[in-house]
């Protein structure tokens, strides 16, 4: 409901576009059936579906990146993009959207425990040099510093600063972002 409702809210407001930073569902694509039982895991579609519903409600363009709950138990959520294009209308793990002038770059978190792929950061790298003439907003699911993201300081775990992703490739993900003024 809430969804629906910020959706309705951003068209009557003018608003050109939506960004969704991840946790589209709450459970992804699999569910467990007993929660402490790792293999006791069964597709379940429903939440997608949902939230298919809702963006199909509305004219207002809505572009999502995966979060750790699409990815939920382990199950990476690479395997399934195909159900995402279904339920999403992208393809991709990572992508972008132009507004203006303004280059919108989403980097969809494969693994609970990881940011992104090689392969996604070296196309960020290259997304990133071959759009110095635009102003770019990068999008990642978890906060990346202590200072940004979550004014109300709501947050729970960042993949970056938990030791799951690394200190290095945290580093040099911030490094790049540093490296462009108009990021």
């Amino acid at each position: 409901t809430k969804f629906d409702n910020a959706l309705a809210y951003f068209e009557n407001n003018g608003c050109a576009m939506c960004v969704v930073a991840g946790d589209l569902t709450q459970t992804g694509l699999y569910r467990r059936t007993v929660e402490s039982d790792a293999s006791t895991t069964y597709s379940d579609e429903a939440q997608f579906v949902k939230y298919k519903e809702i963006c199909d409600k509305h004219i207002i363009p809505v572009y999502e990146l995966m979060g750790n709950h699409e990815s939920y138990y382990s199950m990476p959520i690479a395997n399934n993009l195909d159900k995402m294009e279904t339920y999403t209308g992208k393809g991709a793990l990572s992508y972008t959207a132009t507004q203006g002038n303004d280059l919108f770059i989403l980097c969809g978190q494969p693994r609970g425990s990881m940011v992104m792929s090689d392969e996604d950061f070296a196309w960020l790298t290259e997304t990133l040099e071959a759009n110095t003439d635009k102003r770019c907003f990068v999008f990642v699911h978890s906060y990346i510093e202590e200072d940004s993201g979550d004014p109300g300081d709501h947050r729970e775990n960042s993949v970056f600063d938990d030791g799951n992703w690394g200190s290095e490739k945290t580093t040099a993900f911030v490094d790049l972002l540093k490296q462009y003024e108009n990021v």
